[in-house]
């Protein structure tokens, strides 16, 4: 039972101690970012652009062309 409460308040003054150097570092404006922004790109497939799927599936036989999505070309009854 003591070391639990032991655990609890170690763990109690870790956080404490954490969120008080963050303070103390915006106060200075010398806060430094863990996390980057990324931006994420998504190409699709070779040969899957808008136009050239949709004219393949009518040429194939359905009449409302096709859809271009991350998998393929998917001709669309």
């Amino acid at each position: 039972m003591k070391t639990s409460v032991l655990h609890v308040l170690a763990f109690a003054l870790i956080v404490a101690t954490i969120q008080a150097r963050e303070a103390a570092l915006t106060l200075t404006g010398e806060v430094q970012h863990l996390l980057q922004k990324r931006q994420i790109t998504v190409r699709p497939p070779a040969g899957c652009v808008f136009y050239e799927c949709r004219a393949r599936c009518i040429r194939q036989g359905y009449k409302n062309g096709g859809i271009c999505t991350m998998t393929g070309c998917h001709c669309v009854r």
